[in-house]
């Protein structure tokens, strides 16, 4: 099994699988899924943004990639998802909506992954707390 590992995309939700692609292309080798470690910068409301992700993306545009390519269908780009046929799997970072993806898990509560995108390629671990017994 492959996994891309990536972290920290602030926002650049296509980025990663534009270089899975890439990288699947030059070396003949097939990338198993995509795992992103954090910070996804997954806003589909701009009026959520945090003070981090505003001020960036004044100079950058595609801090708001999660909300410009991810949130309504794009042909070109579904056509592109459809055709890698990878998906990306994400733990929660602390540039993220969440109050967007609470309600996401609150809906999804029977999974331990939940889409958060409208192509159904990105998605969220479940948030919480893992139970350990006491050990002796």
């Amino acid at each position: 099994m492959r996994v891309a590992v990536f972290s920290d995309i602030h926002g650049k939700i296509l980025l990663p699988f534009k270089l899975v692609d890439l990288y699947q292309k030059e070396t003949g080798n097939k990338i198993d899924f995509i795992l992103q470690c954090g910070d996804m910068g997954a806003y589909p409301n701009i009026e959520n943004l945090d003070k981090a992700t505003i001020k960036h993306a004044q100079y950058d545009r595609d801090e708001l990639g999660f909300h410009d390519d991810f949130t309504k269908t794009n042909q070109k780009i579904k056509s592109f998802l459809d055709e890698l046929n990878i998906n990306m799997i994400c733990v929660r970072g602390n540039h993220e909506d969440h109050d967007f993806l609470d309600n996401l898990e609150k809906e999804n509560s029977q999974n331990s992954l939940f889409p958060i995108d409208v192509y159904e390629r990105v998605f969220v671990c479940r948030s919480g707390l893992t139970k350990i017994r006491n050990r002796k």
